[in-house]
């Protein structure tokens, strides 16, 4: 972050962590985003993800499989049953 980057990729920046630092490490990814940083996270923490982004993508086997505005994403029916467990 000292180089001031254009675009920060993130991938699978929770893995592995407690529940409490994930937390924390979204507050951070959140922070950043905010400064006007473009970031690009890949994490299985999908809703978490959408939460606070702009546009989402769903990867299936390799294929995207929907994608669009994070906040529709997050109201999608197709997305709650089928990647959030919530259907």
């Amino acid at each position: 972050m000292m180089s001031a980057p254009n675009l920060l990729l993130l991938g699978e920046p929770s893995l592995g962590l407690a529940p409490k630092l994930v937390a924390e490490v979204y507050r951070v990814i959140q922070k950043i985003a905010g400064e006007g940083a473009e970031l690009m996270v890949l994490d299985q923490f999908a809703k978490t993800v959408l939460q606070i982004a702009d546009r989402g993508y769903v990867f299936s086997s390799g294929k995207i499989t929907l994608e669009g505005n994070a906040l529709d994403l997050l109201q999608s029916e197709e997305m709650i049953s089928e990647y959030l467990g919530e259907g």
